[in-house]
């Protein structure tokens, strides 16, 4: 007779693999109803809807209360506070480091705006005779 640990343990595993399968028909079914524009969209817009339900998942209160609880049990409140100062210091350092990205590459994209649509042309009808520049239009 198997144990209840096993048993719970291969239902867990069954329904894992029961939604997964589920899933990839799911997306086979949409891709084929919505068309790739339409798929497209809707996939980005799925995945960033989990990305920001994963980021907002535990807020602030939520954690308070989540590892407070464990910490005032064990009366160690010097790591809690230890625990939200490092945590702290991540997501400051992680928003520096993607502000510095998106200036970087807000200035790329437009040196390549610039030069793509602005310098060439400009280089190019420079170079050509006059006639033939008004021949062109």
């Amino acid at each position: 007779m198997a144990s209840r640990l096993s048993v719970r343990r291969s239902t867990t595993a069954a329904g894992i693999y029961v939604s997964a399968l589920l899933g990839f028909l799911a997306t086979v079914v949409a891709a084929r109803l919505l068309g790739v524009d339409e798929f497209a969209l809707f996939a980005i817009v799925l995945a960033a809807v989990g990305l920001l339900q994963t980021l907002l998942d535990l807020t602030v209160e939520e954690a308070l209360t989540k590892y407070g609880f464990r910490f005032v049990t064990a009366g160690e409140w010097g790591k809690l506070r230890r625990l939200f100062r490092r945590a702290l210091a991540v997501k400051l350092v992680g928003a520096v480091l993607a502000g510095i990205a998106l200036l970087a590459a807000a200035l790329v994209v437009a040196l390549v705006v610039g030069i793509g649509f602005g310098f060439y042309p400009a280089w190019h009808a420079a170079g050509l005779d006059p006639v033939e520049a008004l021949r062109q239009e």
